[in-house]
């Protein structure tokens, strides 16, 4: 299912480095990913493994999420 209202969510590069400080940056960015995706696709994460994948995506950039200004 292609989701047409993406939106953009800045991120720093240091926020990257440090699971951690990801975590506690990006909280309530990770808590809203989590119902949206409970809601739309009935899949549960817990809030640790949405974190590290988020972070491991972000980190790779595999998939062109990270833009540069």
């Amino acid at each position: 299912m292609k989701r047409e209202n993406t939106q953009i969510h800045p991120v720093l590069k240091s926020e990257l480095k440090s699971l951690s400080v990801f975590k506690k940056r990006e909280a309530e960015y990770i808590k809203s990913l989590q119902e949206t995706i409970k809601k739309e696709s009935g899949i549960i994460f817990d809030i640790e493994e949405l974190s590290e994948l988020l972070l491991s995506a972000w980190r790779s950039n595999d998939f062109g999420v990270i833009k540069s200004r």
